[in-house]
């Protein structure tokens, strides 16, 4: 990555930089990343998005049908459930799989978020 990492990132990231799935060359692509979570208002994309940008992802939120986080280059959707917890587990697979993903580098990190389900 063409830039360092800040002394008041290095201090929020820290623990994050710690798990080896993620290191500091994993924060610095999460912090370059955009990601867009596309459902109906509710608890469960509401906290989804504040887990993604707490880890350094720049979020954005839009209204619509379904359930699903785009990123640079795909999307994760999230099954439909009716049941509430099932649900909640869904987003939560969903917010680790992308971070994940862009912290190994297996996705791309910034531009646009794109893809549609």
């Amino acid at each position: 990555m063409p830039w360092e990492l800040t002394n008041d990132e290095l201090d929020r990231f820290s623990r994050q930089i710690l798990v080896n799935e993620i290191g500091y060359e994993g924060q610095q692509r999460l912090l370059a990343s955009r990601v867009t979570l596309v459902a109906p208002a509710g608890p469960g994309r509401d906290l989804a998005a504040r887990y993604l940008q707490a880890c350094g992802l720049t979020v954005a939120v839009e209204e619509g049908d379904g359930a699903v986080i785009r990123y640079a280059d795909g999307f994760y959707e999230i099954p439909p459930n009716h049941r509430v917890g099932d649900f909640m587990i869904g987003w939560g697979l969903a917010v680790a799989h992308v971070i994940k993903r862009i912290a190994e580098g297996t996705i791309s990190e910034g531009g646009d978020p794109c893809g549609s389900p």
